[in-house]
């Protein structure tokens, strides 16, 4: 996968979070991918339904979630902090 690929699918993958699209969030993993929660590493979802059912959860408790790139970047930093976020509603 190229950088570019790379930034595609990492800028998809932020669209359907915000999108809050549980099942679009599952498409990212194979049916046989399993997500774990590292403050409840034991409670894991295995398989895209499971995984979806997980991204509900979390939309649902966090009803105005939006992840926003800029910021995500910043705190790997992987740009600086005085970048300017830009955010699509």
């Amino acid at each position: 996968m190229t950088k570019d690929e790379l930034a595609a699918q990492a800028r998809r993958s932020f669209d359907v979070w915000n999108q809050h699209d549980a099942d679009g969030v599952a498409h990212f993993y194979t049916s046989a991918a399993t997500v774990r929660d590292s403050a409840d590493p034991d409670n894991a979802a295995t398989g895209k339904d499971a995984i979806a059912a997980r991204a509900r959860m979390i939309l649902g408790d966090f009803s105005d979630i939006y992840w926003d790139t800029a910021s995500f970047l910043r705190q790997a930093g992987a740009l600086p902090a005085n970048a300017p976020a830009a955010r699509a509603l």
